[in-house]
């Protein structure tokens, strides 16, 4: 597109939002059909950077093979990566035959996708801490559960590697994720089983859901749904969400967590991104965590990951014990009330000092990241 195109899209989006300050995104809409293998947009320079510097927006790709939408804080990145040539980026279909061969065993015959941003001729790998969402078409095989509909990254050494913020929409038949940084994607089908996990049972999507893109695991086959998770295994959980890499993290900031701990680096990125603050200087990371010091910590995930809706619904203070609720939890518990993230017991209560189940954690999670993706 041409420089003066540009502007003339930004002038309509800030005449539609009342300026560029008011401006969501900038949608770029390619015409093209899904038998296209691959499609770029480029855009020059100055233009790019006219839209990162003047508005607080995205922006938007969408064509007919998928759709990437760079999140305000991924095009500043871009638009600072560059050298003075154009912006381009490009979804691109790829032929299976040109997989290694382990990688082409274990996608068989489903899409595989290179996304790729260059800037001045620079390929821009990673966003600075932003964000893309993208969307690619998928029709699921025969039997296939959509739960189970996974994306992974291919990494230089050839390894598949899962994308934990993915999921299948059946409305639209498009899987859909967030990266921090572009790849070659695939999507890919990954069925987990538990021996104690029932088809029927109320929690077993949330359970087949995680467990697919390698969020939960087992003891020996089995899940332990009715079992108390403890403060340790849900802030790694909550690690392995974010994709973050935790090897940086070497200094103990507790007293109760030792380097030599299998929870060491999960509970240090959890204090080190707000998420966790323990108590006198203690973790307690074999503690059962409560139902309102779940709702905190999620909370506060959703403020690191830039992911706090301001859904409404039913007010906290419909709890019959809701005076039980400890002050810093009052917030974060009406906001997953408000998100459907957590819900109250048959009897009206909230039961904030009540262990979480292995269950309800499941559900909380994967509720969190299906309404935070899109």
């Amino acid at each position: 597109m041409s420089a003066g195109d540009v502007d003339s899209l930004l002038e309509k989006a800030a005449q539609a939002a009342g300026g560029l300050n008011g401006v969501k995104t900038v949608t770029f809409d390619v015409n093209s059909t899904e038998s296209v293998s691959q499609v770029e947009l480029s855009l020059p320079a100055a233009s790019f950077k006219e839209l990162a510097d003047s508005t607080n927006a995205g922006l938007a790709v969408s064509t007919g093979i998928g759709s990437v939408t760079f999140n305000a804080k991924a095009v500043d990145s871009i638009a600072k990566a560059g050298t003075g040539g154009d912006v381009s980026i490009s979804i691109e279909k790829l032929d299976n035959a040109s997989l290694p061969a382990g990688v082409k065993n274990a996608v068989g015959n489903r899409p595989v996708y290179n996304f790729t941003v260059t800037s001045g001729g620079k390929t821009v790998s990673s966003f600075g801490g932003g964000k893309a969402t993208v969307s690619i078409p998928y029709t699921p095989a025969s039997g296939e559960d959509v739960n189970n509909i996974v994306i992974y990254y291919i990494s230089d050494s050839g390894k598949l590697t899962a994308v934990p913020n993915c999921k299948y929409d059946t409305v639209t038949g498009m899987v859909t994720f967030t990266t921090k940084h572009f790849s070659t994607y695939v999507v890919g089908y990954n069925a987990v089983s538990f021996s104690d996990v029932s088809d029927g049972a109320w929690y077993a999507d949330y359970v087949s859901f995680l467990a697919a893109r390698g969020i939960v695991g087992g003891n020996n086959g089995a899940f332990s749904p009715d079992s108390s998770i403890t403060r340790a295994e849900f802030v790694t959980i909550l690690a392995r969400m974010s994709g973050d890499d935790l090897i940086g993290y070497t200094a103990p900031s507790f007293t109760d967590v030792a380097a030599s701990d299998w929870y060491f680096a999960a509970v240090q990125w959890a204090y080190a991104n707000g998420i966790t603050t323990g108590s006198d200087g203690q973790f307690s990371p074999n503690a059962a965590i409560t139902r309102e010091q779940l709702a905190a910590m999620l909370y506060r995930y959703a403020q690191y990951v830039g992911n706090l809706s301001n859904a409404e619904g039913m007010s906290a203070r419909e709890f019959s014990d809701y005076d039980n609720i400890s002050s810093w939890a009052k917030a974060p518990i009406q906001w997953a009330v408000n998100n459907g993230i957590i819900t109250g017991n048959p009897d009206g209560s909230f039961a904030p000092a009540s262990n979480a189940t292995r269950a309800e954690a499941a559900k909380m999670i994967a509720v969190l990241i299906q309404s935070s993706i899109g």
